[in-house]
């Protein structure tokens, strides 16, 4: 009543009949560290210390982060495979904004990336390999002229063991 929030020194259970009104934040820890907040419109999980762990203790299960797609349908928009070492799987694109980096490799050995104006593939260490597995399938190099879009200016073709050839080859 009086009191402007309640300490628990014991676990304690919401059940489905409490009600806690908007902007009333949850608050866990000494220094209220962990907080749970609705505001009417949004909901936050914020952390003020440490680190921030999510973690699924069922044996061998996954981390779904899901949401609504705009039509009604839930969908899983990211989940970490835990039975595959953790492999991260995401449903559509991956975004990085400009001066964003794809690092691959313990030592960020091999790097992608955008500034904005002009992209680039970086490999820091050892040959840097582009394969091409399908069978009888050549390697294709275009560009854009600033005419009708782009258009082929270098192939590697595999038919002719790997002959590069010009566009009027």
């Amino acid at each position: 009543g009086s009191v402007v929030r309640t300490v628990f020194d014991k676990p304690a259970q919401f059940n489905d009949e409490l009600y806690v009104a908007d902007n009333a934040e949850i608050r866990i820890g000494n220094g209220n560290d962990l907080r749970l907040l609705h505001n009417g419109s949004n909901s936050f999980i914020d952390n003020y210390t440490g680190n921030l762990y999510i973690r699924n203790h069922a044996d061998d299960q996954d981390i779904y982060i899901q949401g609504d797609d705009g039509g009604g349908n839930t969908i899983t928009a990211l989940s970490i495979d835990i039975s595959d070492a953790g492999t991260t799987l995401f449903n559509h694109d991956i975004r990085l904004l400009d001066n964003g980096r794809y690092y691959m490799g313990t030592g960020n050995d091999f790097q992608m990336f955008h500034d904005g104006t002009n992209s680039a593939i970086e490999n820091l260490t050892g040959a840097l390999y582009i394969t091409n597995h399908a069978d009888d399938q050549d390697i294709i190099f275009r560009t854009d002229d600033g005419g009708t879009g782009a258009s082929e200016v270098l192939r590697i073709d595999a038919s002719d063991n790997g002959r590069v050839k010009l566009p009027n080859d």
